[in-house]
């Protein structure tokens, strides 16, 4: 069912924001808002308590979305997108992400001239980072990362090697 209250998300949402609206329709229905109610009723019209997920769930539809959790997911697209390009980086990176790492590059290739670059815990690249899983060793490798680029740690560099295991350890030794 949608909701004949239609709303328009504002070209930079805020999940932070929405929550708060949606904690302000779960006061206003509480209090007995004529428009809160009507609103609530919408949507849920035949449920008996009312609690913050159901306000969250009623937002998410006057906003066209399934439920709240498309609605975070689309906020959460926004956003990531609107972060500079080297914080969407490494959050892909922390998120071991290959596909993401893949898409950032090819949208940003002046990234591509850093991908050996000491980003890193220990100033290590992002190949030493991702040692151990193999699906970001074959990533890094396809978009031209060196296998044998070291970290340029203070108390002695280390390979990639150092931590890699298993299927990833092997495709380093093959590269």
């Amino acid at each position: 069912m949608s909701s004949p209250f239609r709303r328009s998300l504002p070209s930079t949402p805020s999940l932070a924001q929405q929550k708060k609206q949606a904690k302000e329709l779960l006061q206003s229905f509480t209090a007995g808002d004529p428009e809160a109610r009507d609103r609530v009723r919408a949507v849920l019209p035949d449920k008996q308590r009312i609690a913050l997920g159901d306000t969250q769930f009623v937002l998410a539809r006057e906003y066209g979305f399934a439920d709240w959790s498309a609605l975070r997911q689309h906020i959460d697209a926004i956003e990531e997108q609107q972060r500079p390009p080297h914080e969407r980086i490494h959050a892909a990176f922390r998120r071991r992400d290959p596909d993401a790492v893949r898409r950032i590059f090819q949208q940003q290739p002046g990234l591509r001239k850093m991908i050996d670059a000491p980003l890193f815990s220990f100033n290590s690249p992002a190949i030493v980072h991702c040692a151990n899983d193999l699906a970001m060793v074959d990533m890094l490798l396809e978009l031209g990362a060196d296998p044998n680029r070291r970290s340029e740690w203070w108390a002695g560099p280390f390979h990639a090697l150092h931590v890699a295991t298993g299927d990833a350890a092997a495709r380093l030794l093959a590269a």
